[in-house]
Formats: C-alpha cells, sequence, structure tokens
C-alpha cells in the first residue's frame, strides 16, 4: 500500500505510517528497525514535496520498550544522555544537562544498554 492510496475510516497519517513502517521492517536488528523508518520518511518526503510550497518536515519515532530509533525530516530533534536514561524530543526539555541535537537527515537508535548509534538516513534508505 502507498502513502496515496485513500486510508481506511478512522484511519489517522500517523497510523497509515505506522503501517508503512511494519511493512518495511525487514527483522529485529537495530540497524533493521533504523532502515524501516528511513525508508518510510524518504517515502513520505517523495510523495509530499512534489509541488508543495513548502517541503515536509516530520520526525518519526519508534520503540518497543527496549529500544529506540528516531529520524530527523525538517524538524529540530534533540537527544538527551543522562545518568541511566536517553531521552528524545523536539525541542529541550530543561536547560541543564547534555542535550545534542540530531543532525538533519539523522536516524538515531538506542539499545537496551543506552549505548546510542547514529547513521544517515540517505545511507539506510
Amino acid at each position: 500500500a502507498g502513502l496515496g492510496e485513500a486510508c481506511p475510516d478512522g484511519f489517522a497519517e500517523t497510523e497509515r505510517c505506522f503501517q508503512l513502517f511494519l511493512q518495511r521492517l525487514e527483522g529485529d536488528a537495530l540497524v533493521s528497525v533504523a532502515r524501516a523508518l528511513a525508508r518510510v520518511q524518504r517515502e513520505i518526503v517523495e510523495q509530499c514535496d512534489g509541488d508543495a510550497p513548502v517541503p515536509a518536515s516530520l520526525n518519526f519515532l519508534a520503540s518497543d520498550g527496549r529500544r529506540l530509533v528516531a529520524a530527523r525530516h525538517g524538524r529540530t530533534l534533540w537527544l538527551y544522555r543522562g545518568d541511566q536514561v536517553r531521552v528524545v524530543a523536539s525541542e529541550r526539555l530543561w536547560p541543564e544537562g547534555e542535550w545534542e541535537e540530531v543532525a538533519e537527515g539523522e536516524v538515531i537508535g538506542v539499545d537496551a544498554d543506552l549505548s546510542v548509534h547514529r547513521w544517515s538516513a540517505r545511507e539506510l534508505a
């Protein structure tokens, strides 16, 4: 199913994006999840940017409760590295601490052991 197809009644855009993500998912390794997220983001941007006067901007985040993957396009995205915690948010939620801006077109992953991985969305998609 493509993004341009009609959504079933009651489906929101985020639900359609999630369905696309599940369709692109091939395995549960962190890099596989990151690849699926990057591919869906690329597909949506390609379809939405066509003749649009303003380019698409969206962030995606997926988590299974143990690991997290997030992708940035056209909006800000921040990563906080604290003691025994990682936070991903569109804005810095508090002024202190080690907030790192996720680069435009970057995909990040956080493993269960809180290690952080970074990829270029272009390389993954």
